[in-house]
């Protein structure tokens, strides 16, 4: 049986594009994230340009994409049937510190 945040890693993968891992030698590649929308980039540049200020700003729940608030907010609308509230408010933390939700998640391990 796959634990809740072995599972929620799966789905969002499986939103965000990302194939679940496989069992090959890891590939160094590097890439900027856009701090707005964290779309990668493979030029800091372009990263920093994607989202003009203000545009984006929005915090939309990591699982079914709906608009909230703040992160804290967003961790509660779909997060509370996998995480305890202080995993949640941890991942709330991070993801408005700069991490993705994946990245977050991936902390918790």
């Amino acid at each position: 049986m796959i634990s809740d945040i072995t599972r929620l890693q799966i789905e969002l993968r499986a939103r965000e594009g990302v194939a679940a891992p496989r069992e090959q030698k890891p590939i160094e590649v590097i890439a900027y994230r856009c701090p707005i929308c964290h779309e990668l980039h493979a030029d800091e540049e372009d990263a920093e340009e994607c989202c003009p200020p203000g545009d984006g700003d929005e915090v939309l729940c990591p699982l079914c994409g709906k608009e909230h608030g703040d992160y804290p907010a967003a961790a509660e609308c779909c997060l509370w049937h996998e995480l305890d509230a202080p995993r949640r408010q941890l991942l709330a933390n991070q993801v408005s510190a700069g991490m993705t939700w994946l990245e977050a998640l991936e902390t918790l391990q």
